[in-house]
């Protein structure tokens, strides 16, 4: 992918790639609907994981399901919630820990 921003123009192919959000050591791009989005590092000031069980009912009995969200709050008190999928606790627990290793001042966890 090639995603022009302003004046930036960035191939997001050789981004380090977890699901549906790609970064480098300075931008973390993620995808809303049909759109990539992005998001500099420096603009956040606290990142940390959210997992919502979502319960659901099939033909074959009840099913539990946790989605996977990544929240950064920015500097301007906005929180921005990044949906990572349904149960790939081990893919957004990764995404974290490249991000703490990229910015380890940044705040991290639970508010």
């Amino acid at each position: 992918y090639i995603i022009a921003t302003g004046t930036w123009i960035f191939c997001i192919d050789f981004f380090l790639s977890y699901g549906r959000v790609k970064l480098n050591s300075s931008i973390l791009f993620f995808r809303k609907g049909l759109r990539w989005h992005y998001i500099e590092f420096s603009d956040a000031q606290h990142i940390f994981r959210r997992v919502e069980p979502v319960d659901t009912k099939m033909c074959c009995g009840n099913v539990s399901f946790d989605r996977q969200f990544l929240v950064i709050l920015l500097n301007d008190g906005t929180e921005l919630e990044i949906l990572l999928g349904e149960g790939n606790e081990k893919e957004a627990s990764a995404l974290l820990e490249k991000i703490k290793a990229y910015h380890p001042d940044l705040k991290y966890g639970f508010k």
